[in-house]
């Protein structure tokens, strides 16, 4: 009990301690049958072990070695009929908590979900930390000493192997001493939680039922040396020297003082930890962040689930629960979440026609529900964030909170900070150095709500300490980088702006070399973005450049733009950043802020000298910066100058046919493709283009030759492979478009177009199989929010089959 895992989870009472309760009451039946070899305590142990593994995935991975010892211990009337007929009937019985769940979800109708999906995602859930590889490699490392002792236990060892002179017992007996001596101070070492002890290989899981087993192990063991060493043998032949006696007795001693220094010494190491963990800390953090809201009545918004949670506890501790709209903007795309916000706060939560509206909520609707918001009450966050929002409001530090405020009309750039911003903010953050402090020692010994704290403080002193350095307060931000690093060692962002700031101090902006570990932990966070949202963000050329071509990408085009304009503050000789830019604002219909970046590329040229390709480029903006379908001339007569003058570049008769098809002008469309055509015969972009075309106006025949020439220069071009599979599908050629889209899934497994077009064709041929097997595989990897979904999912039920 003295353990820190298990002292964090008992004192918290957390669904880990009724897990252990359980595994614990399966092992005490186990051991009872043994002694009395009745066989109600195996039943009564089935039917809890089905309980316990509804609730906790290991369990299904300790039933093996379950088996195994039942089997050992009750022989060959383990298989028995009946016996085994009853134990199966109370393990079902267990296990019929796995309907609760699904059960309680559907009568609830806050979901349109079938009960089978929801019981299928238990075990989905369970199946995926079972087969997690990573974890499985430890959990063989933590069994070496949890499970490896308890078959040594288990063995009823004889009380000799044979050998009845003094000698061979005195050495059979020292060795066996000497394996349970080794596995006693194994168990021991991992109470302590030491190198391969399950707290520092677990992965933030707490694995109560391994330090359940080694503590089991240490008992055991412990029992066996005061009993075998506090007495002498009574068999003559067996009898010890005088020596061997004394060092009996000395074993004794030791095992005696191990008996009172160990938990001492647990408790001794643990007590100040927990003390920390059940203090006042997260308390402290949301009191903090209830502090920084004003009086009256705001909407706070939060992607972290912990942080309302704490929040909520103490405006429910202060008598003014209903101050404020706590809002997870994570579940915010779910109907059963509105449904449960607007029961909650009545009028105060808008009204969202959910009849309307497919799940998840896309961006948009959510995005006029938080402007609605916005419009009557004042807005935070609790953490610095991006996404869709970010379009249109940014955010205000204050102190561990955030304003939320909408962008001033044609801004792009986010406002700078007040001195007097900066002022509150930096007496905030410095009064917080002695939380900082005492949190260092729980954070290094990894106490979960210890890291925690250390992860939210870091992300926040890092945003920070960038909002310092765009504001030219390079020394401070320097000191909130370094605070922000030793809460959280993983934050790579912190130690890439840290070395960022000193290249700025000496009056450089060259980029960072970062290590090769930090580089591995960067790799680790699956997108840009989720980095950004754990982290914080990084104030550094290649960074900011990077970042801003990812939310171009998720079309994030002012977020995109901001970070791209601060690439180009930090470097101003980057020419591809202007570019970016520029093309960023192209994407963003901001005509006007293109044309701008463009004067200004121009104006420079002296000081940033453009090649010849370089000012193509720029034509080439310039052009459909200044088209639109009602007005084409003026971009036509740039290009067509320019071409004239520089016919060697296929991108501005390419960029031309582009404007005549948004213009709906096919046939200039067709006419400028093949002058390009005319020139450069194997252009793969003129011929895709081209065929989207004839694709478009339902002119199948003439696109399939194209498209079979560019597979031919270019057998792994993706778009002509989907265009051709299109194409023989729209023409009914359908076995060659199953050729095609066979072809697409065995270079993007993950393609859903194509097994969705596979399914039409399957249906089309009347082949149900087929169709249901490639319907399923589509709504695997759809996107959320498909058109095409709700029509497999009813096409799915005609057939009678479960989506």
């Amino acid at each position: 009990g003295l353990e820190l895992t298990f002292w964090e989870h008992a004192t918290a009472l957390t669904g880990e301690m009724l897990n252990l309760l359980l595994f614990a009451y399966v092992i005490r039946c186990v051991l009872e049958y043994r002694l009395d070899l009745r066989d109600s305590w195996l039943f009564r142990m089935a039917l809890v072990y089905g309980l316990a593994a509804t609730n906790n995935w290991a369990m299904i991975g300790f039933f093996p070695g379950l088996l195994i010892a039942l089997i050992w211990i009750k022989g060959s009337s383990f298989f028995d009929f009946r016996f085994l007929t009853r134990m199966a009937v109370f393990g079902v019985l267990g296990l019929s908590l796995y309907l609760l769940i699904p059960i309680v979800e559907i009568s609830s109708g806050n979901t349109s979900v079938t009960f089978w999906p929801l019981f299928k995602s238990q075990l989905l859930t369970q199946k995926g930390f079972l087969m997690y590889a990573p974890l499985r490699s430890r959990v063989f490392v933590c069994s070496l000493t949890a499970l490896l002792p308890l078959l040594v236990i288990g063995i009823r060892w004889p009380s000799t192997f044979g050998d009845t002179s003094s000698a061979g017992a005195a050495i059979s007996s020292l060795m066996f001493k000497v394996v349970h001596a080794m596995f006693l101070a194994a168990c021991v070492w991992v109470a302590f939680d030491q190198g391969f002890s399950p707290r520092r290989l677990g992965l933030g899981l707490p694995f109560l039922t391994f330090y359940y087993l080694g503590a089991l192990s240490v008992g055991y063991f412990t029992g066996y040396f005061l009993l075998v060493c506090g007495e002498d043998p009574k068999k003559s032949w067996a009898r010890s020297s005088p020596g061997m006696r004394l060092v009996n007795r000395l074993v004794a001693g030791i095992v005696w003082v191990g008996v009172v220094a160990v938990p001492l010494a647990l408790a001794a190491k643990n007590l100040p930890l927990m003390r920390v963990t059940n203090g006042p800390a997260l308390r402290h953090f949301s009191t903090l962040n209830e502090q920084a809201l004003p009086e009256q009545s705001s909407v706070i918004l939060s992607e972290d689930g912990v942080s309302l949670t704490l929040l909520a506890a103490t405006l429910e501790a202060k008598g003014v629960s209903q101050r404020h709209i706590l809002v997870n903007t994570q579940l915010l795309p779910f109907h059963a979440y509105q449904r449960s916000m607007a029961r909650l706060y009545g009028s105060r939560w808008p009204v969202v026609p959910l009849d309307k509206l497919k799940e998840p909520i896309g961006a948009i609707p959510l995005l006029g529900l938080v402007n609605e918001l916005s419009i009557s009450n004042q807005v935070y966050y609790l953490h610095p964030s991006f996404g869709y929002y970010f379009e249109y409001f940014y955010l205000e530090p204050k102190g561990i909170a955030y304003e939320f405020k909408s962008f001033p009309l044609g801004i792009i750039p986010t406002p700078p900070l007040s001195p007097a911003t900066i002022q509150l903010n930096q007496k905030f953050w410095s009064g917080m150095k002695e939380e900082f402090a005492r949190l260092a020692k729980p954070i290094s010994e990894k106490l979960p709500d210890a890291e925690y704290l250390g992860r939210v403080y870091s992300r926040a002193l890092n945003y920070w300490g960038v909002q310092l350095q765009r504001n030219q307060r390079l020394v401070e931000a320097r000191a909130w980088f370094d605070e922000a690093q030793k809460l959280n060692a993983d934050n790579v962002a912190a130690v890439a702006n840290a070395k960022f700031n000193e290249n700025l101090r000496s009056g450089r902006a060259d980029t960072v070399q970062i290590e090769q570990s930090l580089l591995d932990k960067l790799q680790s966070y699956p997108t840009w973005v989720s980095f950004v949202q754990i982290c914080g963000p990084v104030d550094e050329p290649s960074f900011c450049i990077n970042l801003g071509r990812v939310f171009a990408e998720g079309g994030l085009y002012r977020q995109a733009a901001q970070e791209l304009i601060r690439a180009i503050a930090l470097k101003p000789d980057n020419l591809d950043a202007r570019f970016q830019l520029a093309n960023v604002y192209l994407q963003g219909q901001r005509p006007d802020k293109v044309m701008e970046v463009i004067g200004e590329m121009r104006s420079q040229r002296d000081i940033r000298p453009l090649n010849l390709a370089s000012q193509i480029e720029l034509t080439r903006l310039e052009a459909l910066a200044s088209a639109n379908p009602t007005n084409y001339q003026k971009a036509e007569q740039l290009l067509l100058d320019t071409h004239r003058k520089n016919p060697q570049f296929e991108q501005l008769l390419l960029t031309l046919a582009q404007i005549y098809l948004e213009s709906n002008l096919y046939t200039n469309a067709l006419e400028t493709l093949d002058k390009q055509l005319a020139l450069t015969p194997n252009s793969i972009n003129a011929m895709l283009l081209k065929s989207a075309i004839y694709i478009h106006t339902k002119a199948y025949d003439p696109a399939l030759p194209l498209l079979n020439r560019v597979l031919e220069l270019d057998p792994k071009n993706l778009p002509a492979l989907i265009n051709l599979g299109i194409a023989h599908f729209q023409s009914g050629r359908l076995d060659e478009a199953k050729k095609d889209y066979e072809a697409l899934i065995k270079r993007n497994p993950n393609e859903p177009d194509a097994y969705y077009r596979l399914g039409e064709i399957a249906k089309k041929k009347n082949n149900s199989s087929e169709e249901i097997k490639n319907y399923r595989l589509y709504l695997k990897y759809a996107l959320p929010g498909a058109e095409e979904i709700k029509l497999v999912v009813e096409r799915l039920k005609q057939l009678n089959s479960s989506p």
